[in-house]
């Protein structure tokens, strides 16, 4: 495939008046799919970063054993995984060939998540479970057009673009969108009743279980979890902006994939 080349430029500002949910109000609301990787542990130097990710161009993933190549929206090439995950992979990552300067290249890449299920493409194991008809895909991870980095330890924030060959920077409209003072917050309504995949006595049955393999020995740490449905109106990343109070946690994230 051929080589798609990017030259990446980058800006820096304070951010001691940022806040990441503020900034990503206001991005949303423009830029369709972008991505929320956010820090609330401030005490390190090298982990206390938040990214916000805007405009994908390339995007790589895995669904039903069938790897796609998306490039703008677009879907390429798909390919059937076949036991050779890896392979393909780094055949289709090697597509962008970055000019990137070293200060910035830790913060350029491929954003996403690997789900549960993509464990059936690194190891000898076969999934029978059945999918829920809202089930995202496998594995799915993008290359963006702009990165925001806002180091929480210092107060600072990184604007990075990559620029593909034979077209023009736009960066100055996102530096505009930073710094604009008002954002959207828009209202959420449930509707009718939550449902979940998996019943409480299910849940604690399994829970159960998952004590005696670490008795035996089998494990060390599980962690289960089980996926609840809810009708609702608005805007769910009030959702989102509810559970970081409720429960906080040193590594968020949200990802709108529309």
């Amino acid at each position: 495939m051929k080589k798609i080349k990017f030259k990446t430029i980058s800006r820096k500002q304070l951010a001691d008046t940022i806040t990441p949910v503020g900034m990503y109000s206001k991005i949303r609301d423009k830029y369709a799919n972008s991505l929320l990787l956010e820090s609330s542990d401030y005490h390190s130097k090298e982990e206390s970063f938040t990214f916000i990710c805007i405009e994908p161009i390339i995007t790589l993933k895995a669904n039903n054993n069938t790897f796609s190549f998306v490039y703008k929206d677009k879907e390429i090439e798909t390919r059937n995984i076949e036991n050779n995950f890896y392979n393909t992979f780094e055949e289709y990552s090697k597509t962008i060939e970055i000019d990137c300067d070293k200060a910035i290249k830790s913060y350029n890449g491929f954003y996403g998540y690997i789900s549960y299920n993509s464990i059936q493409y690194f190891e000898t194991i076969k999934l029978n479970a059945k999918k829920a008809p809202s089930e995202i895909p496998d594995f799915q991870f993008s290359f963006f057009k702009f990165i925001i980095a806002i180091n929480h330890f210092n107060d600072e924030l990184t604007l990075i673009e990559n620029i593909e060959e034979g077209e023009e920077s736009r960066i100055a409209e996102i530096q505009t969108l930073i710094n604009a003072r008002t954002y959207g917050l828009y209202k959420f309504k449930v509707k009718g009743n939550e449902s979940s995949n998996c019943t409480d006595e299910d849940f604690k049955n399994n829970v159960a279980k998952a004590k005696q393999h670490c008795k035996r020995g089998d494990v060390f740490q599980l962690v289960l979890s089980r996926q609840f449905q809810q009708k609702f109106s608005g805007d769910e990343f009030n959702v989102y902006r509810a559970l970081r109070s409720i429960n906080p946690s040193p590594y968020l994230f949200y990802f709108d994939y529309g």
